[in-house]
């Protein structure tokens, strides 16, 4: 693993890809969160508002039907507004920034979730307390519900624009952060936009094959 440290320059989608593929060949399993944010187009004539692009929206449906693989879409809402947005067939999908989360027939919540409401609508006064990595419940919880048994230890890939929402444990897995370089926590991989972030998905999806 690159360490965490050191602010690198955006990395090429394809090269990234390869790399995260190369180490979950190696796991035996990929367990992939996009965060939803990262992966919309802009808004523009006859789009009135953010959306998924077909290019993401393909590479979600590819990822979600292979072996071995879990995709967990993360979101700022519920999980339910996030699902019937998204609306991917196999698909999890992580709202409340990961305390809450849904898929496979399941639903999962963190206590926190209640709280984060709250501060999502502006009605508690209070700046809403860390706590750890929210995406790390959303993690837990699809891993205990794992149940493919070629699969021990999957790979965990976080693709964010929030830099703060990466990983607890970083040698488990690879943060992506989406945008700019920060110095205020560099993650060990970066793609310039979401546009970039979208090819990598993409590039995961189809160079992904463990049944090869």
């Amino acid at each position: 693993m690159r360490p965490v440290d050191e602010i690198r320059p955006a990395g090429d989608p394809r090269v990234v890809a390869r790399e995260i593929v190369g180490e979950a060949a190696t796991r035996g399993g990929l367990l992939l969160f996009v965060d939803h944010e990262a992966v919309r187009c802009a808004t523009g004539p006859g789009r009135p508002r953010p959306c998924l692009s077909l290019l993401a929206r393909g590479a979600l449906v590819a990822l979600a039907a292979k072996p071995v693989t879990r995709v967990v879409v993360v979101s700022a809402a519920d999980a339910a507004d996030l699902e019937t947005e998204v609306n991917v067939p196999g698909v999890f999908y992580a709202g409340c920034c990961g305390l809450e989360i849904r898929g496979a027939g399941t639903s999962g919540g963190h206590p926190m979730a209640a709280e984060f409401r709250a501060w999502r609508a502006g009605s508690s006064p209070h700046r809403f307390p860390s706590g750890g990595c929210p995406l790390g419940f959303s993690a837990r919880w699809v891993l205990e519900q794992w149940t493919d048994d070629r699969c021990c230890e999957p790979l965990l890939v976080y693709i964010v624009e929030d830099e703060a929402a990466g990983l607890e444990d970083p040698w488990r897995g690879y943060t992506v952060r989406v945008g700019p370089p920060s110095r205020r926590r560099a993650a060990p991989y970066r793609v310039d936009d979401r546009a970039a972030a979208t090819d990598l998905l993409a590039q995961i999806a189809w160079t992904w094959n463990p049944e090869t």
